[in-house]
């Protein structure tokens, strides 16, 4: 009797692990989530809820029921405009982005904390660039005045599938190579320095992370904040998995979006020179913020900052 229940028992695990290999997304964010060893220890040692627990869990072996793996219509249950994939519902489902955006501010969030309580440093979060007059917004400019430093640092969180982290940072620093170089050009005596910050949707932690740390003299607290960042996205994304799927609110979206506390756009250095333009100003509202703009980099230029 022993013998046939193992038996059974073992034919049972070989009919899972067969099941899951057999399908075609089965282990395409393993190599992502091998990259760090915070990646999966943050999963254990951090107070995870039961459910937070399960989502992480399914969602990084591709468990979770997506319509893309049960039903002929291939076709999202919220947008119906694309394939209903467990990365379209974290980072692309349209009527969904409020979450995406959550997910992404609350890592911003930690490490502008973090940069305030550590660096001795000015920071920018989410302004448009205080150096040049560019309609880029870069999403933390931390300038370091005593050694003419100046490190700009955008956050993404993509999905947690190698090539995507890879796209994501090869992306993110075409798009801004223009601004560092013209702030490179203005200020030839500053040091420029520019990177990706990235924490993956189901929490990949990536090792060139420790670059933009190290760039800002955090490299000490690079445990702290992976747990941290991690924790969170992981939290996040599970919520949005269940706002998705049935309509529950386990991450008080509402309660996040309504405090301005957590709106990193409303977190700004004190005497910021100009804040975020908009974007129907008039051409003398335009001019105006130029003057103030050059105002700006000529005091900087001669230290009165």
């Amino acid at each position: 009797k022993d013998k046939v229940s193992t038996f059974l028992r073992k034919c049972l695990s070989l009919h899972y692990l067969f099941t899951w290999t057999d399908q075609k997304s089965a282990g395409r964010s393993a190599s992502a989530l091998s990259l760090s060893p915070y990646t999966t220890a943050v999963v254990y040692n951090s107070h995870l809820s039961s459910f937070e627990w399960e989502f992480i869990q399914k969602g990084r072996s591709y468990n979770l029921p997506v319509t893309c793996r049960f039903k002929e219509t291939f076709l999202c249950r919220r947008c119906g405009e694309f394939a209903e994939t467990l990365a379209h519902v974290l980072c692309c489902c349209r009527p969904f982005m409020s979450y995406t955006n959550a997910r992404h501010n609350s890592v911003l969030d930690i490490l502008a904390a973090e940069i305030r309580e550590h660096c001795n440093a000015e920071l920018d979060v989410d302004l448009r660039c205080r150096f040049v007059h560019s309609p880029l917004r870069v999403d933390l400019q931390v300038y370091f005045p005593d050694i003419k430093r100046i490190v700009l640092i955008d956050v993404k969180c993509p999905f947690d599938e190698e090539k995507n982290l890879s796209r994501a940072n090869t992306d993110n620093l075409n798009h801004y190579k223009n601004l560092a170089e013209q702030i490179q050009e203005q200020y030839s005596d500053h040091k420029v320095l520019l990177f990706t910050f990235i924490v993956g949707a189901l929490g990949t932690w990536i090792p060139d992370n420790r670059k933009a740390l190290k760039a800002v003299f955090l490299s000490h607290r690079e445990k702290s904040i992976a747990y941290a960042a991690i924790r969170s996205n992981i939290r996040w994304s599970a919520g949005h998995w269940a706002a998705f799927n049935d309509g529950r609110d386990t991450s008080n979206l509402s309660r996040y979006r309504d405090n301005p506390e957590h709106d990193p756009r409303a977190q700004s250095i004190e005497g910021a020179i100009f804040e975020e333009l908009d974007e129907t100003a008039d051409p003398a509202t335009e001019t105006a913020n130029a003057e103030m703009s050059n105002q700006y980099s000529s005091n900087l230029r001669s230290g009165e900052r």
